[in-house]
């Protein structure tokens, strides 16, 4: 499981940093507007179209980090939930049959 916790460690820092991205720009735009360099309209417009743009990053950056865990998860062969799941059924439906042959 070592490859998981691996995997676990570099999703969250994908996301920590984005999350540090946004604190930096609320930072950034309060900044320009305490200068006077844009209005708070302006900055609460760019501030909205900076953290949607944010978001569709963080969206990509998940979708690339789970595709590319699953393939690392695929390549290490590791078993999934899904499979041991059907293992148990199958268990279940060998363990009924046997006792039913003892009957």
């Amino acid at each position: 499981m070592e490859m998981f916790s691996l995997a676990r460690k570099f999703l969250l820092l994908g996301v920590g940093a984005l999350s540090l991205t946004e604190e930096r720009l609320e930072q950034l735009i309060d900044s320009m507007i305490s200068k006077g360099e844009i209005s708070t309209e302006q900055g609460r417009e760019l501030f909205k179209e900076m953290l949607d743009k944010v978001s569709r990053e963080k969206e990509q950056l998940l979708e690339n980090m789970r595709r590319e865990f699953d393939r690392l998860m695929e390549k290490a062969d590791v078993p999934r939930r899904r499979d041991f799941t059907a293992l148990e059924k199958r268990l279940a439906a060998l363990e009924q049959a046997v006792r039913e042959r003892q009957q």
